[in-house]
């Protein structure tokens, strides 16, 4: 029997000579048949030989590195060896921004390790109902990716909150990977504004904002004639249906409105007469 020649390994969903510890690696060549030891790097492991004689394959043990991988045969060890490639565990650190839209999520950034060779970026509540996400590797220790969109909730809460799972050859990771931690990504309802109590007012002068979605880490009050030039109002969140704006100086005496910025994007304008202060 001719000695066993490999010539393509196959590690996991990847398909190629790159992966980690405990993964599916199919070896293929020919002459196969009949070897039964796997060698990878120092290592010898059992191999399970197709009846094709076409491709073993075997679990990849511990190890790191480059190393050489080969098999052996009646007939001797399979020659050259082939490379395999062990890749580090990726690490999540952060993502940015926190959260989105849910109908038109922003770029997030992923911020961590050995992410060079990133698969899959998901966002879910769990890894089963995980949902795939563009991304971009953008080098080993950052990834950008566009959340899918999502429903709207509709109602209290008006969010979502969602883990990230990432997934490279060196095997995957959920930010953050802490239960008690805040959600790696938050979907947001859009603000609504329902009307202002009172609908006119002096600098200094305080006005109620109720509508529905006052959530996310973010809330802006613009004062504007239009939303190129706003004048921001300082927020007090009463609840997610009402806000305690403070009327900033310096708008027209003409009719204005007032608009509420989340992470979600800008509410709907609502007219809003500035009274100029008493001179």
């Amino acid at each position: 029997m001719p000695q066993p020649v490999i010539t393509s390994l196959e590690a996991g969903e990847n398909g190629n000579n790159q992966g980690h510890f405990g993964q599916t690696l199919v070896i293929r060549g020919t002459d196969l048949a009949g070897a039964t030891q796997v060698h990878i790097g120092g290592r010898t492991v059992v191999g399970t030989v197709d009846p094709s004689g076409t491709f073993i394959t075997c679990l990849v043990p511990v190890g790191a590195g480059i190393v050489n991988v080969s098999v052996t045969g009646p007939d001797g060890t399979s020659a050259p060896p082939l490379p395999f490639y062990y890749i580090a565990a990726p690490v999540v650190l952060s993502v940015a921004p926190v959260g989105g839209s849910a109908t038109a999520p922003p770029v997030i950034t992923l911020l961590g390790q050995n992410l060079l060779t990133v698969r899959h970026v998901r966002i879910g509540p769990t890894e089963e109902d995980a949902t795939e996400a563009r991304f971009t590797s953008v080098s080993n220790t950052e990834v950008t990716a566009i959340p899918p969109a999502v429903p709207l909730m509709g109602g209290p809460p008006w969010t979502q909150l969602e883990n990230v799972y990432t997934t490279t050859a060196g095997g995957e990771v959920v930010f953050p990977a802490t239960p008690t931690l805040p959600a790696g990504f938050t979907y947001y309802d859009a603000p609504v504004i329902t009307s202002l109590v009172p609908s006119s007012g002096i600098p200094g002068s305080q006005i109620l904002v109720n509508g529905t979605a006052f959530v996310s880490p973010l809330i802006v009050a613009h004062f504007s004639e239009d939303s190129t030039t706003p004048i921001p109002g300082t927020v007090v969140v009463n609840s997610s249906a009402q806000l305690l704006v403070t009327v900033p100086p310096g708008l027209s005496t003409d009719s204005t409105f007032v608009r509420i910025i989340t992470l979600a994007g800008q509410s709907n304008a609502m007219r809003f007469t500035y009274i100029p202060p008493p001179t």
